[in-house]
């Protein structure tokens, strides 16, 4: 026991000793620190507070959405972070920027160039470039009031910035997209593709080196332009096969290289596109490409990743068009650029899958027996062991058939399933992901899938009953499948329950006229007539029945006359139902909706007509010079005005040849440089000297960089 209690006593000695040395350490620590605080508190609150505030780690993203400056610089209030795209941790951010209180003043009119004041991005609206500063979005900061003020300069000029852009992110990543506009750079680029029209779009190597130092937006560019200009297609194509070396492809053996080399370009850039020059590689390459091969990669995917979805979809030129992207990259397509900033989990294909996925579409499209067997005996039953019981959606997956796609969807526990559809409050996405196996089996373009119609009739009009058709309209899809049935057709028979649920409960009158003419436009040749005469009928507000009637327009001619003059008929006869604008009569309101049909009836060649005409007597709301300086395609007017018998207007049409040298517009410059009125001819030579030098220029002069 006295061993004991000395060996306590020599413990409780050290832990006494111990408490007294922390004690000492812990007052010279509170010494040091009162100290700094005297001389430096100021600085040292604000650094821990910052540090706080800001909540370390989080990363913030910078890029331009419009256009793809290289090498830009990106300024802060004044401090150069770095070059575009930039990613900086929030904390490290706001200690290197300083806050401003106040934001920075406009510029001047008289200091934005002219170039600037008429200039119209691609989306056709008209920002203005009204500063050198573009404001941050305060949820970055998650402050109530912008402080911050982003600058770009490229090639030692500063850019203007215009308004759009874009935010958003989750707690560790957060995004700001930015407009700006150098003006240089877009005329550049503008001369570039005037350069190969002057020269029937045969073009020099030299041309396509100077386009690629344009990125992503030479690619853009042109895809704009095929609509209107085929010989941009050519282009396109040649960039394509110059980017992978298509033409080192010779065998199936190159045409394999060729794929690789794509397949680790896409992965560099984390991104895919169908419109891209990745996406038009593939379409040309895939008709070499060993089919038996495409076919292993395809199912190695599908036994390596749980889910195929994360792509974007859009239309273009007829066709459904996708891209992909990870870890905030790029994609291009014609209607601009996309990035979706998510990280790429381990269960989902890598963006090369994405290109074995189009090779094998567009041999499908194309009519390959090959592919269509690989399709239907190989990859298809490969997702279904893989992905049971939640197949992912994709088009090609009820419209590909195959007996073990009938099998599999028709041998389910349906009743079990539908009893589930009770609630009126459930909406399943029906164009997600994860397609519901109703919505699948009703879309089997297949005898099968015709009986299965029939016999669940009364289930898919009731899973239709809950689909937003302003949202989600598409995904009533699968009741226009079988339109060739007439009468026993799902959408004919699904009508008057879609009519009475939109005007009834569904949606808000301002958008039931244009959800419901949506609905018969698809049903044609099937809709009646008087099913739009019922649209009308059922309206209550004039206004928002003048904005659904837009929609006819998308009808052809013949048939959109015989709906138009049966809902004059029924204008004629009664418009009490409506209500009209404040303080009209009952006969204006019928003289306003008669006069909105009228227009929808209006030709494209009326339209040319009337501009014509308000040009003639200067009744245009625009100014033609401008309008016509900033042509960007063969708008049908040019030649009414270069045949026109008035000098001023045949001048006109001048502005437009110049600054869209197409094809059809030299034409019409040959027209006019024999023109006998001295102006005319005058005005004529100037152009052709223009364009003359224009041909003659040096793509090494145009290059972005």
């Amino acid at each position: 026991m006295a061993k004991q209690n000395s060996e306590l006593g020599r413990s409780k000695g050290v832990s006494t000793a111990r408490v007294a040395e922390t004690v000492m350490r812990l007052c010279l620590c509170l010494l040091i620190v009162h100290t700094v605080l005297l001389s430096h508190g100021g600085a040292l609150a604000r650094y821990f507070v910052s540090k706080v505030v800001t909540t370390p780690g989080t990363l913030l993203h910078f890029d331009l959405v419009n256009c793809d400056l290289q090498g830009a610089e990106f300024y802060v209030n004044g401090v150069c972070l770095g070059t575009l795209p930039l990613a900086i941790l929030r904390a490290e951010f706001v200690d290197k920027v300083p806050v401003w209180r106040e934001p920075p003043a406009p510029l001047d009119r008289s200091e934005i160039p002219e170039s600037l004041r008429e200039y119209l991005l691609s989306g056709r609206f008209h920002p203005r470039g009204e500063s050198l500063f573009y404001p941050i979005f305060d949820s970055l900061f998650d402050s109530e009031k912008t402080e911050y003020y982003a600058q770009v300069k490229y090639q030692g000029q500063w850019c203007y910035a215009v308004r759009g852009g874009s935010g958003g992110g989750g707690n560790r990543h957060k995004h700001q997209g930015l407009e700006f506009v150098c003006p240089a750079y877009e005329q550049r680029l503008a001369q570039l593709l005037d350069l190969a029209r002057v020269n029937d779009y045969q073009v020099p190597q030299a041309w396509f080196e100077a386009m690629e130092t344009y990125g992503r937006d030479g690619v853009i560019a042109l895809l704009k332009a095929v609509p209107e200009e085929p010989g941009m297609n050519s282009l396109l194509d040649q960039m394509a096969s110059r980017e992978f070396g298509l033409d080192q492809v010779h065998d199936e053996a190159t045409a394999w290289q060729a794929f690789e080399r794509i397949c680790h370009a896409v992965t560099k850039a984390k991104a895919y596109s169908t419109e891209g020059l990745e996406g038009r590689a593939v379409a040309l390459l895939a008709p070499e490409l060993p089919v038996a091969q495409l076919t292993r990669q395809a199912i190695g995917l599908v036994r390596r990743t749980n889910s195929l979805g994360g792509k974007m979809e859009w239309q273009a030129r007829g066709k459904t068009q996708f891209g992909v992207t990870y870890e905030g990259a790029r994609f291009v397509s014609s209607l601009g650029r996309s990035n979706r900033y998510i990280g790429q989990r381990v269960d989902q294909p890598p963006v090369s899958g994405y290109a074995v996925a189009h090779a094998l579409w567009c041999l499908f499209e194309q009519g390959d027996s090959k592919v269509n067997d690989a399709f239907q005996n190989h990859i298809v039953p490969e997702m279904i062991g893989k992905y049971y019981p939640n197949l992912p959606w994709y088009p090609f997956f009820s419209a590909m058939g195959g007996s073990a796609v009938e099998r599999y969807l028709l041998r389910q526990d349906w009743e079990s399933d539908l009893k589930q559809l009770t609630s009126p409050d459930e909406r399943p996405r029906l164009d997600a992901n994860f397609q519901t196996w109703l919505s699948l089996c009703a879309q089997l373009e297949s005898e099968a899938g015709e009986r299965f119609r029939q016999r669940h009739r009364g289930q898919l009009f009731q899973m239709a009953d809950q689909v937003d058709p302003i949202v989600r309209f598409k995904e009533l899809d699968f009741l226009f499948v079988n339109l060739d049935r007439g009468t026993d057709s799902l959408a004919l028979q699904y009508w008057p329950r879609f009519l009475n649920s939109v005007l009834t409960e569904r949606i808000p009158p301002f958008k039931q006229a244009e959800v419901l003419f949506d609905y018969l436009i698809k049903m044609e040749p099937l809709a009646e007539p008087q099913m739009y005469v019922d649209v009308f009928l059922g309206a209550t507000r004039q206004h928002d029945l003048e904005m659904g009637l837009k929609k006819l327009s998308l009808l052809p001619l013949a048939r959109r006359q015989v709906v138009c003059d049966a809902l004059k008929n029924a204008v004629m006869q009664d418009v009490s139902h409506l209500e009209g604008r404040t303080g009209s009569s009952e006969a204006e309101d019928k003289h306003q909706l008669l006069s909105a049909l009228d227009e929808i009836m209006v030709t494209d060649q009326e339209k040319t007509q009337k501009l014509f005409d308000n040009m003639s007597i200067r009744k245009s709301s625009q100014s033609p010079v401008n309008w016509l300086s900033q042509s960007s395609e063969d708008h049908p007017v040019v030649p009414m005005l270069a045949h026109s018998d008035r000098p001023d207007l045949r001048r006109l049409a001048l502005y437009a040849v110049e600054a869209h040298p197409s094809p059809a517009h030299k034409i019409l410059l040959d027209q006019l440089l024999l023109d006998t009125d001295p102006e005319v001819n005058t005005a004529a030579r100037a152009v052709e000297q223009n364009l003359e030098d224009l041909a003659n220029l040096s793509p090494e002069t145009l290059r972005a960089k």
